[in-house]
This record gives C-alpha cells, structure tokens and sequence, in this order.
C-alpha cells in the first residue's frame, strides 16, 4: 500500500493546531485512493458480479425461467437443473473403456443443454465432440490445452481461434480432462424472440468471449445418434470414435452436421465424393471391400471408358483427366487400392482437404438454409 512520503508527514504536523483539521484529512483521503484505472477495473468487476447475482439467482429461483422465450415449443417439456448438482458423481476416466462411458454419460448431458451467461446470452446445444486432452495414448485426436487445467466442475467457454488469416469462435464445455467441443446449437438472449442456428465448429459473433456462462443439463436424458467427430485428419489411431453425440430428434429432422464417413450413404452425392468417403471409412475401420471400389469407380462417367482390367494403365490415364484436384485424388488413391499399392497417410488428409471438406460445409449450409432446426 503506498505511504506518505516524511516530508510531506513532517509538513502535515507543523500544521496550527486551531486549523480545521478536515482539509489535511480529505487530502489524505484522496492521495491514498486507488489508481482510477484500478477503481475501473473493481467497477467493473462488481458490475459483472451483481449481473451474475442477478441471473442466476432468478434462475435458482424459477428454474423454468431458463427456458428462452423462442424456444417454449421445443423444450415444452424439458425440466433443468445445474450440470455441476447432475454430473458431480462422474469419475475422471482413466482408460479407453472408462473414457467411452464418461462420454456417454457426461457428453450424453450435455446434448439438449442449455448454457446461459451473465449477460443474457444463452446457447441451445443440440451436438457436442468430446476430445480426451493428456491421454494421446487413447486420443491421439485431442489437442494440447494448456490454458485451462482440469476443472472439477463443468465450465462453458467462448474461445477465438485463429489460423492463418482465418478467425472465428468456438464454445467448449471442459470437464475433467475431457474437452466437449460445441457442434451445433442455437443462440440468442432471452431479450429478444429470434436466435442463430450453427453447425460446425464455428459460431459466428454472436457469443461474447468474456461473458461468465452456467450450463444447464436437462433431468432427463435426451436420446443420442454417435457419430465420428470432425477431423481433418482421418489417419489416426482414435479417428473412429464415436465421440461426437447429437440430438436423436434434430438428426432425424436434418439438423446435423454432415458426416465424412457416411457421405457415401447419403442420396444425391457425387460419385466421386462418394468414393472418397468410403476410402475414408475404410482407413478408419482398416478394411476394404475392393469389389464395391470396383464397380462403384467404374460406374463414374469420367471413368466409363476405361479398361477396368487394365488398371495400371488406369492410373496414368487419371492423370489426364480434367478433374479438379480433390477428385483427380481420390480416383487415384482408389486405383492404387485396387493395385494393393500403399497410400501416404498425407494422401488422406489433402483428400479430405481438397474434396470432402467443402461438400460438408455446404451440406451444413443448405441444413441451416432450409430452417432444419425447426422442428414439427
């Protein structure tokens, strides 16, 4: 804490004792007050803090008041309470088999929730991916999160990312030492009647980064479809997980985020798209069924005139074919299979990169486009 300096105390007790002693006191007062920025800072602090009393306290109080007025229809029969009084029995997972049921468990919770922050905000989650951090030897999918710890109780974050000129935000629940990456939700405040819907990893503006978030988890537990997770990189050891859990309700109603193993299951998808996914989920599952490759690759019009005995002379003739670049590759990677030839891990992910990525983001969009969060 500062101090008076001796001269200014020698100053101040040389002082006539008659003089009104009250200026000398208020002086004292004010040179011992806090640095202005600093007094902005605990403003500020005690702003957020009384917001935060505000909020959630009402919800303590009316827990149905949590329910945003746009989404009444939804949730019509959905009851919350704090994910923190559901989830305090969940153990920290320390193998593979204890991580799937930690995920089934807490990942299942968190579908249908709702997490709300002190500033009115609040987000629907209709899917989250859970990612294991610390444990590559399970999930060698996780990323390395060194600013947040472990918390024992579930904490709602709005984070930015960026890479290369690319900027945009992700919402991620951490729990233990798992990380629920947010997938799909809708977003609004509960001042308003109209929200954002999202799929993807990417959120928009529409969250604010530095807000304090609570996330409520419905009483009952909400049905599931278990998909793969969005990777970029199909190669390795824990690219199948079925990780990434998503509204039963929504998935049935098209509200779902596209997914790079099954788009070859899907009606209307390119060919070669098509060709591409199944080389995928084959790398994943470690299998293949090079009959199906077969007489799927040479059922594509580019490929029709094409000596199917031939393949080598198959392979080169690809080469040549005016094919973009994410196509030319998965037909190339498909006739090496048929070869039995060996295919860089790296093949797979510019494939991913090239060809099957932009088809998942434009499947995303015409879901968002065509009001699939809507449900009957």
């Amino acid at each position: 804490m500062w101090r008076p300096s001796v001269s200014v105390l020698k100053r101040r007790f040389s002082i006539d004792e008659d003089e009104d002693n009250e200026e000398v006191e208020e002086e004292a007062r004010r040179r011992m007050r806090t640095p202005s920025p600093v007094r902005e800072d605990v403003a500020e602090l005690r702003g957020k803090i009384q917001d935060i009393k505000s909020t959630f306290g009402a919800i303590g109080t009316h827990s149905k008041s949590i329910i945003p007025t746009a989404l009444k229809n939804i949730l019509q029969k959905h009851e919350f309470a704090d994910a923190e009084e559901i989830l305090n029995i969940a153990e920290t997972p320390k193998s593979k088999a204890e991580a799937d049921a930690f995920v089934a468990l807490v990942g299942g919770r968190f579908v249908e929730s709702i997490a709300v922050s002190s500033n009115g905000s609040w987000a629907f989650i209709t899917q989250v991916e859970a990612y294991l951090r610390g444990r590559k030897e399970i999930d060698d999918c996780a990323n390395n999160t060194i600013t947040i710890e472990h918390p024992s109780k579930p904490k709602f974050i709005v984070e930015h990312k960026r890479e290369y000129q690319n900027q945009w935000l992700e919402a991620k629940i951490y729990f233990k030492n798992f990380e629920f990456l947010v997938t799909a939700c809708l977003c609004g405040n509960y001042n308003d009647h109209d929200f954002d819907a999202f799929l993807g990893a990417s959120l928009g503006n529409r969250l604010a980064l530095n807000d304090y978030w609570r996330v409520y988890v419905p009483l009952a537990s909400t049905p599931v479809v278990r998909q793969s997770r969005l990777l970029r990189n199909f190669t390795k050891r824990a690219s199948g997980f079925d990780w990434h859990l998503k509204s039963q309700r929504f998935y049935d109603n098209g509200f779902s985020t596209a997914c790079a193993l099954s788009l070859h299951a899907l009606d209307g998808i390119d060919s070669i798209v098509a060709i591409g996914s199944l080389l995928l989920n084959w790398k994943v599952s470690n299998q293949e069924d090079k009959q199906k490759l077969k007489s799927i690759l040479f059922n594509v019009k580019e490929l029709s005139n094409m000596d199917e005995n031939a393949i080598s002379n198959c392979v080169e003739r690809v080469k040549e074919l005016s094919l973009v670049k994410g196509k030319k590759l998965a037909v190339e990677i498909a006739l090496l299979i048929l070869k039995n030839e060996v295919i860089k891990d790296t093949d797979y992910v510019e494939m991913f990169k090239a060809l099957i990525s932009s088809r998942l983001k434009t499947l995303n969009s015409q879901a968002i486009r065509q009001k699939r969060y809507l449900l009957p």
